[in-house]
């Protein structure tokens, strides 16, 4: 599944690039039209070992990268949960803990672990608003470890709408849980 590109756009556009340097740069100077085929598959061939290799270091290193497209969210971050209780039994608290995301292209993955609990990303998605703004959307089933109770051993959560800060070093948002708990969530990356 695609994350961070539209297949579509991804085609349009490569499309043009090719289109153009056939038209401008290969056609004046050749002869025979075989070449022009065997001039584009070898500029295929170039480009994908490109992106393949290269892709992350110019996502990091180039700004624009990350404005136009989105942030490389891949790091180790720290992050902070301030839940309560919507049932019966009004209760609240605080849990720390670390996550480590792991971002590409075409992919993205979150591990999550406090010292009572680990959680599962089922499904992460990066969005861009209407207004440019940028958001994470995941839902996660949490595993508590080493408990002795039976009851609330595990639970689905969704953090609908995590906005991520205009230097891409924190992201907060709300979460809702099927176990009748809600809260805040805050990340701050940690390292890159």
């Amino acid at each position: 599944m695609l994350k961070l590109f539209n297949l579509w756009d991804v085609l349009r556009i490569t499309a043009v690039i090719v289109a153009a340097l056939v038209v401008f740069i290969i056609m004046p100077f050749e002869d025979d039209n075989m070449n022009i085929v065997r001039y584009t598959s070898y500029f295929f061939l170039l480009l994908l070992t490109l992106s393949g290799i290269c892709w992350k270091f110019f996502w990091n290193k180039v700004p624009f990268i990350s404005n136009w497209l989105f942030p490389n969210l891949s790091g180790d971050w720290e992050f902070t949960i301030t839940w309560q209780s919507i049932c019966n039994d009004p209760e609240s608290g605080t849990v720390k803990g670390s996550a480590k995301i792991r971002h590409t292209l075409f992919d993205l993955k979150i591990s999550v672990n406090t010292d009572g609990s680990k959680s599962e990303v089922i499904d992460a998605t990066p969005y861009k608003s209407p207004t440019k703004e940028k958001y994470l959307r995941y839902m996660y089933k949490n595993e508590r470890q080493n408990t002795k109770s039976q009851t609330n051993t595990s639970h689905n959560g969704v953090v609908p709408q995590l906005k991520i800060s205009d230097d891409f070093n924190t992201m907060k948002g709300d979460y809702f849980t099927d176990r009748g708990t809600k809260g805040q969530v805050s990340f701050r990356k940690i390292v890159n």
